[in-house]
């Protein structure tokens, strides 16, 4: 017998980033906002994780989003449940245009797979 399994929601996606103001200088504070869809943002004790996964199975993930200044390796500047939040410019950030890169995450700061990302262009004045 050939059993099949309804589908959940879809993938989580982000639908929208945008900052204001576009150019910066270090230290100043900016403010991006951001539409998701497919994804719950919340923290979440990390404990309870696994369990809500499964409690919530078929629902919408849940999770935050993570902000990284031009690349994913470095640590992120901003973790948030948020969609419209203030980032800090790094004060080392050098002049000309950076990548500001929105990832999501889960509960227990796992990065979900496949990745989530979305990025925009700041201007770092002198």
């Amino acid at each position: 017998m050939l059993a099949l399994a309804a589908c959940g929601s879809s993938d989580p996606k982000i639908t929208s980033i945008a900052i204001n103001p576009t150019h910066a200088r270090p230290i100043e504070h900016i403010t991006m906002t951001l539409g998701v869809e497919n994804f719950t943002l919340d923290f979440v004790d990390p404990s309870s994780v696994h369990a809500l996964r499964a409690a919530h199975e078929g629902e919408d993930e849940e999770g935050h989003v993570h902000v990284y200044f031009d690349n994913l390796d470095s640590n992120p500047l901003v973790q948030t449940a948020s969609t419209s939040f203030s980032i800090g410019v790094p004060g080392d950030a050098t002049p000309g245009a950076h990548k500001l890169i929105a990832r999501l995450h889960s509960g227990d700061h796992l990065i979900l797979e496949p990745q989530v990302t979305a990025e925009v262009t700041l201007t770092v004045d002198p």
